[in-house]
């Protein structure tokens, strides 16, 4: 979290000043607008003004914060009635309910490349099948969830043929992809959640309704609901990414661009941060309810032995 300015000049290193400006890790480069420096850690991000003295800059865009929830705006007043406004906004629960598959097209962006990706949902009746197909770093990645359980290839850490990924409570990744397989939104599922209100904050230049969740089987979410569409602005949980750290990290997803698709709210545009990785999802198509083959969520056969994903 060390910041120098060094003069720039190939006689010799001449620093100008230094200063703390993080606290905890940082793998992201430093970038530079406006004659301003923006630097981020897994936790903070901070700017500073390093112009010459005396020298004006281009001022830097801000996000508008929005006339919502100015003070006047009358909130619900308990956890429920804020889930029963999010449920009306997002389409109903019994439209929901009935949707028994749903596909997704669009373009996938990581690790500064951007490429198509394809996610698929069946319901059945051994728990809603998944699958996600995209490219990441020339590899094409599979994510799926048969009647069986999780599999996937992930040639990024090692995985280059199908395997089974094993539930196993030592293995949050798991948790995770069984998280992700859900075709409906938490707070839209017929089941019983435990869900606190806890009051107004500002996320990304918008003031916004926050909830707490409790996940059914462990961990916890926090929701930050449009306090006029009721609609998310962003969700935090907490993941496992092998590609950075072992240690769990928090991710914030952004959702935006909600749009009616057969009377179902879906967002078109969503955004992951955790850690230091930042993910995009541009959807460009959706397909409600189309005929899926059940073989697409299938995995292949491997040999025997190799069943499960090794540890990273």
């Amino acid at each position: 979290g060390l910041l120098a300015l060094v003069e720039a000049t190939p006689e010799a290193y001449r620093e100008l000043g230094r200063v703390q400006a993080l606290t905890g890790r940082s793998w992201t480069a430093p970038s530079l607008a406006g004659g301003r420096l923006f630097v981020r850690d897994h936790d903070e991000l901070a700017a500073f003004d390093v112009r010459a003295s005396g020298a004006s800059a281009p001022a830097v865009g801000e996000a508008k914060v929005a006339a919502q929830a100015d003070g006047k705006t009358e909130l619900p007043k308990s956890a429920a009635e804020v889930v029963a406004r999010y449920v009306a906004a997002r389409g109903g629960a019994e439209r929901w309910a009935r949707l028994q598959a749903l596909e997704l097209s669009g373009r996938y962006s990581a690790f500064s490349r951007t490429a198509p990706f394809t996610e698929r949902h069946q319901r059945s009746t051994d728990g809603d099948r998944f699958r996600l197909d995209f490219e990441s770093l020339g590899g094409s990645v599979t994510w799926a969830r048969d009647g069986e359980g999780l599999w996937w290839t992930f040639p990024l850490i090692g995985v280059e043929t199908p395997r089974r990924l094993l539930d196993d409570p030592g293995k949050a990744y798991s948790a995770q992809l069984h998280r992700r397989a859900e075709m409906v939104p938490l707070l839209l599922q017929a089941r019983d959640l435990k869900v606190s209100l806890g009051g107004i904050e500002e996320v990304g230049g918008r003031r916004a309704v926050v909830l707490g969740v409790e996940i059914p089987g462990g961990g916890n979410e926090t929701w930050y609901l449009d306090p006029e569409s009721w609609l998310e602005i962003a969700v935090d949980s907490t993941v496992h990414d092998f590609s950075q750290m072992g240690e769990p990290m928090t991710q914030r997803t952004f959702l935006a661009d909600f749009r009616a698709v057969d009377g179902l709210m879906i967002p078109h545009r969503v955004a992951v941060e955790f850690g230091a990785r930042l993910e995009e999802i541009e959807v460009d198509s959706i397909r409600v309810n189309p005929q899926l083959d059940d073989a697409l969520f299938k995995m292949p056969k491997q040999p025997a032995g190799d069943e499960e994903t090794p540890k990273p």
